[in-house]
């Protein structure tokens, strides 16, 4: 989440959660992100997103899809 210029708020390793903040020009929220082992080769990601709604930006274009975008980004460039 750091990658994507998330500020971690909060994390609980043992429930596999990540909570950040997102902050730019135009979309300020939150991101929870939970990481779950399905399988001896399988992990599943679950993430959701909230964002403020009250700038002329949203009307144009969703800020919760823009935090789960931008964290998708940097989750694909990563090593492995």
């Amino acid at each position: 989440m750091q990658a994507a210029s998330f500020t971690l708020t909060k994390v609980d390793d043992a429930a596999g959660r990540v909570e950040g903040t997102f902050k730019s020009a135009t979309i300020w929220g939150g991101l929870v992100v939970t990481v779950m082992p399905v399988g001896p080769t399988t992990t599943q990601i679950t993430a959701k997103a909230t964002a403020n709604v009250d700038n002329i930006y949203a009307a144009f274009r969703s800020p919760g899809r823009k935090i789960i975008e931008e964290f998708k980004a940097a989750l694909a460039g990563l090593p492995g």
